[in-house]
């Protein structure tokens, strides 16, 4: 498969020279918010978390034209995860939030399964929110990938395994040598860890940029 390294590396290249890889305390409360906080949104949350890749990739499956739905959405909001930690050397989703699990169908994050699981099979329509509690009162926001790196990964993911439907992308995720397969067993949801997601997409990047330079 050929990526479109190009855009990514020189992402990389900027992030290295100016990023220094500190991720801002951008703390999100579902349940309470902190009044003393000066923040212009109505939420407080974190720019990263699985929401907010979801609803972007929900953004870019509807710039295409096209329809998501949730075992496909679950699978590349995981990808997108895996090539963020490989390409940017950090999560684009909040590990206090969003666990990744090796369920079934391949690696899932709970938060994002129940956030779509209404739609079964099923196209999905709207975009995900959130209930926050704040001093002025309850509020619902749309969670909102603000990060422009976590975005461009995104994109390079869409582009990239965007056509491919949601039991193509379960195929890829379950072969031998995956995270998930390193870690299934049979009705267990056991964690996957972040570094065993990360060495994996880091290598598949290495050989992909390999083969690309041949």
């Amino acid at each position: 498969m050929i990526f479109e390294l190009c855009y990514i590396e020189a992402i990389n290249y900027y992030q290295k020279k100016t990023w220094l890889s500190i991720v801002e305390p951008r703390f999100f409360r579902i349940f309470e918010a902190d009044s003393e906080m000066n923040i212009n949104n109505s939420y407080i949350f974190m720019n990263n978390n699985a929401l907010s890749v979801a609803n972007y990739l929900i953004d870019l499956a509807e710039q295409s034209g096209k329809h998501l739905q949730p075992l496909k959405l679950m699978k590349l909001v995981y990808i997108a995860y895996g090539f963020g930690l490989a390409v940017l050397d950090r999560s684009i989703i909040d590990p206090r939030f969003d666990k990744v699990e090796a369920w079934r169908f391949g690696p899932v994050i709970p938060s994002v399964y129940h956030s779509f699981k209404q739609y079964g099979k099923n196209d999905i329509t709207d975009k995900t929110t959130m209930i926050v509690e704040r001093d002025s009162g309850i509020q619902i926001i749309t969670p909102q990938l603000e990060d422009k790196y976590a975005k461009a990964v995104c994109e390079m993911v869409w582009r990239n395994y965007g056509s491919k439907s949601g039991y193509e992308l379960v195929n890829i995720l379950h072969a031998e040598g995956t995270p998930w397969w390193s870690v299934y067993v049979k009705g267990c949801n056991n964690p996957i860890p972040e570094e065993t997601t990360k060495r994996y997409y880091a290598l598949l990047y290495k050989n992909t940029l390999a083969a690309k330079n041949k």
